[in-house]
């Protein structure tokens, strides 16, 4: 469910940009207008572009196996330890590390 609603925000985001740049300028929003013109197709490639980057990003970020655990970062000692995902399977390993 995440993945499909943060699929739709990347892909929402041209159009929502479009929406704040029409009601800036001109004081409202023509929808029959703004829907005839060239710029819904450029917005329509605009979001699937940012729905493909969107998924590039967060399929590169590794964040542990699902049985994850994140160990947020620690002061000890006067160093400050990140943090890290630690797998709930392997009790001795941090996920991120394996």
């Amino acid at each position: 469910m995440r993945v499909i609603l943060m699929n739709l925000l990347f892909f929402l985001l041209p159009f929502l940009g479009y929406a704040g740049y029409l009601i800036i300028r001109k004081g409202r929003i023509d929808a029959e207008e703004a829907l005839n013109s060239k710029a819904f197709y450029w917005l329509v490639a605009a979001g699937a572009l940012s729905m493909v980057v969107g998924l590039v990003a967060l399929a590169t970020f590794d964040i542990g196996t699902p049985s994850a655990v994140y160990e947020p970062a620690k002061y000890e000692d006067g160093v400050l330890k990140p943090g890290y995902f630690h797998d709930a399977t392997k009790p001795d390993a941090p996920a991120g590390k394996q």
